[in-house]
């Protein structure tokens, strides 16, 4: 897992969408498709650019995870976007828990 986030570190944008598409399995669990409307915004949303831009502007990995963390919960609150509800919420923990290890709370 953590080799998906450092590279969502190096370039967020397209390599966490591909991330979430690719990286988590499908599962008749989840009922958001990943083209929906409310799932395209998820990129797009405030928390994931505020916190986006902090990955992109800083030296420290802790914005990076609460960036993949920030865009991971849009998904999950929006049914899973494709994605199997179960490992999205998995991922979100790590991420959130990589984050205060480095000193930061995401939400």
């Amino acid at each position: 897992m953590k080799k998906y986030i450092f590279a969502a570190c190096l370039g967020f944008g397209g390599v966490v969408l591909a991330l979430l598409s690719i990286g988590t399995p499908l599962s008749s669990s989840a009922e958001g498709k990943k083209n929906d409307s409310g799932c395209q915004e998820c990129a797009s949303s405030a928390v994931v650019v505020k916190w986006t831009n902090q990955c992109s502007n800083s030296v420290s990995q802790a914005a990076c995870y609460c960036a993949a963390a920030a865009l991971i919960k849009c998904n999950i609150d929006r049914g899973g976007c494709g994605s199997d509800i179960a490992t999205l919420r998995k991922m979100l923990a790590e991420n959130k828990s990589n984050a205060a290890q480095l000193g930061t709370s995401c939400f």
